[in-house]
């Protein structure tokens, strides 16, 4: 099994060597050049082994910006579960998952490349910025994702509204 070109994209990467877990692997080898990896099995793939990973390695990627609303007990566990659990859960489910931003009832931190979520609770009182509501709505309308989700995780009625 050749991965053509699957050095160049980590989550391509990651997609081939999962597809090859508990397959009759003999060796693998990566190309001089570092781009393809190549997988020799000691039976011949089945074609549900080979239509598999064409489709792990080449479906769409999307792009899911998260808002966390709410920063107290509940917000500050999310963050903690989401530093330690991103990679896995986008591994798992094919999506890219990007912290977009944390708001509370009066401050918000935002930034569409993402934000360390690790970092995001420990650096907001420093970093975070007031916002009236119609410039965060309007940030948020122009997000650059696939999908942008809202995690509401406060005991704000005036926020929910």
């Amino acid at each position: 099994m050749v991965g053509a070109g699957v050095t160049r994209n980590p989550l391509h990467c990651h997609r081939f060597w999962q597809q090859l877990k508990g397959q009759p692997v003999e060796f693998t080898w990566q190309s001089e050049e570092g781009i393809s990896l190549v997988a020799v099995l000691r039976t011949g793939p089945t074609e549900s082994l080979i239509q598999g990973l064409h489709q792990s390695v080449f479906r769409a990627e999307k792009r899911i910006g998260l808002m966390l609303f709410g920063k107290g007990n509940i917000g500050s566990r999310w963050l903690e579960l989401f530093a330690r659990e991103q990679s896995t859960l986008s591994a798992r489910t094919g999506f890219e998952f990007v912290l977009a931003g944390v708001v509370d009832s009066r401050r918000s931190l935002l930034n569409y490349e993402g934000l360390d979520a690790s970092r995001a609770l420990a650096f907001f009182d420093d970093e975070a910025v007031e916002q009236d509501e119609e410039s965060l709505f309007l940030w948020m309308r122009a997000h650059p994702y696939d999908d942008l989700v809202v995690l509401d995780v406060t005991a704000s009625e005036q926020l929910a509204d």
